[in-house]
């Protein structure tokens, strides 16, 4: 007698489907590395708190942990020898890395002190005055 295979169900909306995202592992081919361009450090932070958020991920030594699976092998060696990643809190890791990669706050600073030159600059322009506002140009 044949033995016939049964498919599983697919979820009804009586079965509770899984709450939160998994962590992507490091060999995984969607996960981005990365790979020490001081340019991408914003956005790769972006990226990867944006993944704690999804899997519920709030303890600071997890976040370290997974933080160094996700960078190049010689990036990770130089951050595990940081104190702030053995003993600090995620935010505290994350203030030694801003003076370990200037360039990673500078860009926004330089952004900020450009916008606040914009602002002395054409500060007599008023936002009732729409045929300034439609003839200012960058």
């Amino acid at each position: 007698m044949a033995q016939v295979l049964q498919t599983p169900a697919p979820p009804t909306t009586q079965q509770k489907m899984p709450s939160k995202t998994q962590m992507p592992t490091s060999l995984s081919l969607s996960t981005s590395k990365w790979d020490g361009q001081t340019k991408m450090l914003r956005n790769f932070l972006r990226i990867v708190e944006q993944l704690f958020r999804l899997a519920e991920i709030s303890d600071d030594r997890q976040k370290l942990d997974w933080l160094i699976s996700y960078v190049k092998t010689d990036i990770a060696d130089q951050w595990l020898s940081f104190p702030e990643f053995e003993t600090g809190p995620w935010n505290q890791f994350l203030d030694c890395l801003k003076i370990e990669y200037p360039e990673f706050v500078s860009e926004e600073q330089r952004k900020m002190g450009q916008l606040h030159r914009l602002c002395r600059e054409y500060s007599e322009i008023s936002l009732l005055d729409e045929e300034q506002l439609i003839e200012f140009k960058w």
